[in-house]
């Protein structure tokens, strides 16, 4: 993933690969886990997910718990109306 991202390409990305983003209420920062079935048809290295990260946190600006509820409803009701979950 280039360095540049803006906010559509990263919830497109999120989308795509099927992961949502969530508050650690713990450490105070985003977090992602996978919601879609493992046998979907879309595969993404765990080392380019983890390289990922922290440009896909900036791009969606998920400075607080709130921001990043928000992105992650955005992305459910995309896979929802994919038939994703």
């Amino acid at each position: 993933m280039s360095q540049q991202v803006n906010k559509e390409e990263a919830i497109n990305w999120l989308i795509k690969i099927g992961t949502i983003p969530y508050w650690d209420s713990i450490d105070n920062r985003p977090l992602f886990r996978r919601i879609v079935k493992k046998n979907d048809g879309t595969k993404v290295d765990r080392v380019t997910e983890e390289e990922a990260w922290p440009f896909i946190i900036n791009a969606l600006g998920m400075k607080t718990e709130a921001e990043t509820e928000s992105v992650r409803k955005t992305i459910e009701k995309a896979l929802k109306l994919q038939g994703r979950i």
